[in-house]
């Protein structure tokens, strides 16, 4: 007897003739798994759509977050400069004078002028003597 990998094609059996009733069940069969193949790619697709939108909603999140922040720095970076940033430099310049009539607060100021230098009066540019007001300081409004 030869064995199942030794068959020629020629040896083949021939295969039956095709009944109505087997070519329906074979439809049946195809059309059940093309079907089936449908709906599991519409299933995949909404799955797929579903993670879209999420990731979507996701993403729209996180950009008016950073827009928020965004914001914000902008903000506190202008309200730094009009309003902090004065305040820190008329500080500065009084330290300054009061360190003209105490020498002693002067290696201080000098350990610091790296860090507040933009706010400081160049080092030989300090008065000779210390300023006056002619008005007593008015307080500040809000």
């Amino acid at each position: 007897m030869d064995s199942p990998t030794n068959i020629s094609p020629e040896r083949l059996p021939l295969p039956a003739e095709p009944t109505v009733a087997g070519l329906y069940r074979q439809y049946q069969v195809l059309s059940n798994l093309f079907l089936i193949t449908l709906i599991a790619l519409v299933i995949l697709s909404l799955g797929v759509n579903v993670y879209f939108y999420k990731s979507m909603k996701f993403v729209g999140l996180q950009l008016r977050m950073e827009q928020l922040s965004y914001q914000m720095s902008v903000r506190g970076k202008s309200d730094f400069e009009t309003k902090t940033e004065p305040i820190i430099h008329n500080f500065m310049l009084k330290l300054q004078d009061y360190a003209a009539t105490h020498p002693n607060l002067t290696p201080i100021l000098e350990r610091y002028r790296p860090i507040l230098g933009p706010y400081m009066r160049a080092p030989g540019n300090l008065p000779a003597t210390p300023s006056t007001p002619s008005q007593p300081p008015q307080p500040e409004r809000k």
